[in-house]
């Protein structure tokens, strides 16, 4: 376990409803976009997945090379910046059976050592000679302050 940040200028974010094993579907829309918008992919393809009941939201975000501006009406947007400040990172999830089994284990170790946690987690995949290493950044929560 490792404590990191995770930040990226210009940011490609699209959003979609859907069940946690489908994770990968968002990544044919980042790539789409990609080609549409003729910028080039400077990092890795990050998501989040926020739960619901029978499903969640993703949440995918591309970094790219430079400022994109994108019709009203699009479904992908565009942040100047993703910043994470502060997180507790899994190195290789992918090795772990599945993303909650990982997220469990990250939490457990924020609980064992005082270290406060979101209940929110990214995954960060690396594409490396044609496989693909997932980390997992869970962000320290920030304690509020009492007045």
């Amino acid at each position: 376990m490792e404590k990191k940040s995770l930040q990226f200028d210009h940011v490609l974010v699209y959003k979609m409803e859907g069940k946690m094993e489908d994770w990968q579907e968002g990544f044919a829309v980042m790539e789409e976009a990609e080609l549409e918008q003729v910028v080039y992919r400077n990092g890795p393809v990050i998501f989040t997945y926020q739960a619901k009941r029978d499903s969640g939201t993703f949440t995918y975000y591309m970094p790219v090379n430079d400022e994109v501006e994108l019709a009203e009406d699009s479904d992908i947007q565009y942040e100047r910046r993703l910043d994470l400040k502060d997180a507790l990172v899994l190195r290789q999830a992918q090795e772990i059976q599945d993303f909650s089994t990982a997220f469990e284990q990250v939490k457990t170790y924020g609980e064992v050592n005082g270290i406060p946690l979101t209940d929110q987690f990214y995954c960060v995949l690396l594409e490396v000679y044609g496989d693909i290493i997932i980390d997992l950044y869970v962000p320290r929560s920030v304690p509020h302050a009492i007045h």
